[in-house]
């Protein structure tokens, strides 16, 4: 449920933080390769054993970015012990244990009985240097840590601590009002039941950068015990001359999505898409997370997916005109794909197979799996059987129970090929499935 909602969690559009750089190799193997899926069905991603990587108690979020500047995108956990397992990226992933330099542990002092915080990179002060921002759901508060100008990467501690008025579960760090600086906005916390339903943003202070305040509170008038459980980002309504990023949450317990267009006053507007009486596909009341992105190449706006960990599958819900969403509840049920993995949680879109088509992930944490949906560019997805996504083990022991929540496609090696990366909620580690999948040129005529 996780917000980098790291590199593709949102609108491809839409990149606050800088881009890892590809290789020339890297470019030129997408190109083949999409020329190859021209003549064939989508490449079906093989991965290297899961390697696994210690983290604290009961880690929960993960963002990923390449916060140290040398090209590979680094990783940062969060865990029950209110610490962030930042882990740099040494690019060496010829020998995956060697992948990632030794983890250094940074503190936020948000502790508590119940800690699932949420974090993410993004340049907060406009130094150029990627910061870490932590939100709790258990502590009405959001934390900085600042980047270490001199040194990228490099976090010195304590954070500095903002408070807000509710407590809050997703997190998405972007330029909402335009100005220039990355703001601040939550999902309330779905465990507190009562008032929950509600957005909370946090803008940042342009005269003194790197500041938050302003907190503005939209409520989505969802009733009762219902929640936004997570929101994306991304140019969900185009508005004319205008290119104001907007809000959608998956709402959970309460069958429905929510569209907040950015208004440009630091206020937004809320329309909520209930699921049809008579829609064929199951409920969507029980969304655990939300991801992003142009299903359909060159579409604008971007799509949605949710998975439902009630009935173990994902929604797909496309992108119109107005901020609008459309779902076909037709008993041939087209956007509905069931997983065949046993309760999904966190979820992802990227690039699995190479090319410019993006593809589906999901945790699925009772059956210890990540389950994948490939993308087809029109805004459908290729699986194995009609019951079942691809499913990749994350790990290769079936008597452990590691319980992979979060989740993120992220190209570790910057191969041009997307990676899993899985916190593992039960076994306290991480693991990083490498692709297989390598750039071969047919011959020539």
């Amino acid at each position: 449920m996780h917000a980098f909602k790291s590199f593709l969690h949102y609108d491809e559009s839409f990149q606050p933080q800088p881009l890892v750089r590809l290789s020339v190799a890297a470019v030129v193997g997408l190109c083949v390769l999409c020329a190859g899926h021209c003549l064939a069905g989508e490449k079906v991603p093989q991965f290297k054993d899961p390697v696994f990587f210690t983290v604290g108690e009961l880690p929960w979020g993960l963002a990923a970015a390449d916060a140290s500047e040398n090209g590979f995108p680094d990783v940062a956990v969060s865990d029950f012990e209110c610490q962030v397992n930042l882990y740099r990226n040494t690019g060496n992933w010829d020998v995956p244990q060697q992948g990632f330099e030794e983890r250094d542990i940074l503190t936020f002092p948000g502790c508590c009985a119940v800690c699932l915080a949420e974090l993410e990179f993004a340049d907060m002060n406009n130094n150029g240097r990627l910061d870490l921002v932590v939100a709790d759901t258990q502590t009405p508060a959001v934390w900085v840590f600042y980047a270490d100008p001199n040194n990228p990467g490099h976090y010195p501690e304590p954070p500095t601590e903002f408070d807000i008025s509710v407590r809050c579960n997703g997190l998405i760090v972007a330029d909402l009002d335009n100005d220039g600086y990355n703001d601040v906005a939550l999902a309330a916390d779905w465990t507190q039941f009562v008032e929950s339903d509600k957005v909370v943003t946090l803008w940042n202070d342009r005269e003194n950068p790197g500041q938050l305040g302003d907190e503005r509170v939209t409520d989505l008038g969802l009733g009762f015990s219902d929640a936004p459980v997570d929101l994306v980002v991304g140019h969900f309504t185009k508005t004319p001359g205008l290119a104001r990023l907007d809000l959608v949450t998956g709402n959970c317990y309460d069958d429905s999505l929510s569209v907040l267009t950015n208004m440009g006053n630091r206020e937004f507007s809320v329309e909520t898409f209930e699921r049809p009486g008579d829609c064929e596909t199951p409920s969507w009341d029980h969304s655990t997370s939300i991801t992003a992105g142009r299903f359909e190449t060159g579409k604008i706006p971007p799509d949605v997916a949710i998975p439902q960990d009630r009935y173990d599958y994902a929604a797909v819900f496309h992108g119109g005109p107005a901020g609008s969403l459309s779902h076909d509840c037709s008993e041939e049920q087209t956007d509905t794909y069931p997983l065949g993995g046993d309760k999904p949680w966190g979820s992802d879109c990227g690039h699995l197979n190479g090319g410019t088509k993006l593809d589906l992930a999901f945790g699925m944490s009772l059956s210890d799996q990540v389950a994948v949906l490939l993308g087809k560019g029109d805004g459908t997805f290729q699986t194995p059987s009609p019951s079942s996504a691809y499913l990749y083990d994350v790990d290769n022991d079936p008597s452990t129970d590691r319980y992979p929540t979060a989740l993120r496609i992220v190209d570790l090696n910057m191969d041009g090929f997307g990676d899993l990366v899985v916190v593992n909620y039960f076994w306290n580690d991480i693991s990083v499935l490498i692709n297989k999948m390598v750039v071969s040129i047919p011959p020539g005529p």
